[in-house]
């Protein structure tokens, strides 16, 4: 009989315990984000996520239909196209650019995750400001940031991050 590979499993953590800041998360933290874990960790049971998700997924046309000016004013070059508009500036592995789709990406824990001049420089595509197109798309920043879904400070906590415990 032949033996089948080892596999890893996706880690999900209930929502209700990611709101309880007594439930010690740091096993199953690790388990998703430890050296045999895939580096991911999903919530469960978010209250409201189906509608959220279904009104952030009705602005994708809205954004790729923007006047060109204006997501020309959304794309963010320092961060490698890490925040805000982003359209045929990924490569395939050929060298060819990736005009197949359009991306909008937004840290969603902070608007502006640091001020430092040091950390700006040095890791633009994280560090780096949320871009939104308050005057043509206001409803884009409300539904990506909806943060009741980004308690993720709560479930990534910093001591992991920083402690280097999952390196």
């Amino acid at each position: 009989m032949e033996q089948r590979p080892a596999s890893a499993r996706v880690v999900t953590i209930p929502f209700a315990d990611l709101e309880d800041r007594g439930k010690d998360l740091n096993g199953v933290i690790g388990d998703g984000f430890g050296r045999q874990g895939l580096g991911i960790v999903s919530i469960a049971d978010v209250p409201g996520y189906p509608e959220l998700r279904k009104r952030l997924l009705r602005l994708a046309p809205r954004v790729a239909n923007l006047p060109e000016e204006v997501k020309k004013g959304l794309e963010d070059p320092n961060s490698r196209y890490n925040f805000g508009w982003s359209h045929g500036k990924q490569k395939f592995e050929s060298g060819k650019f990736d005009t197949f789709k359009g991306s909008y990406f937004a840290n969603p824990l902070f608007d502006v995750p640091t001020t430092d001049d040091v950390l700006l420089t040095r890791f633009p595509s994280y560090c780096r400001p949320n871009i939104w197109p308050n005057d043509d798309l206001p409803e884009l920043q409300t539904g990506l940031l909806a943060r009741k879904l980004c308690h993720l400070q709560h479930i990534v906590r910093e001591e992991h991050y920083f402690s280097g415990d999952l390196l």
